[in-house]
């Protein structure tokens, strides 16, 4: 039997580029390197997929170590 999935949307501040969302996604990955990360330019929002809980505080401290803006969580 599969575990549960737990995900969360974020809005990240300040990325305009591909190299932007590898550097948003590399940051994420440090926190749970088993996620799965998708980014979205276009809104700021970056979607977090794990079978591990998903510890926001430390995403949102290693997405501003990158440079960019940790607005919140989309509700």
């Amino acid at each position: 039997m599969f575990g549960k999935k737990n995900k969360i949307i974020i809005i990240v501040d300040g990325m305009h580029c591909e190299h932007c969302a590898k550097k948003v996604t590399d940051a994420i990955l440090k926190v749970d390197d088993s996620a799965k990360v998708k980014v979205d330019l276009k809104s700021g929002g970056v979607i977090i997929t794990s079978k591990n809980s998903i510890d926001i505080n430390s995403v949102k401290e290693n997405v501003n170590e990158t440079g960019f803006t940790f607005v919140g969580v989309k509700e």
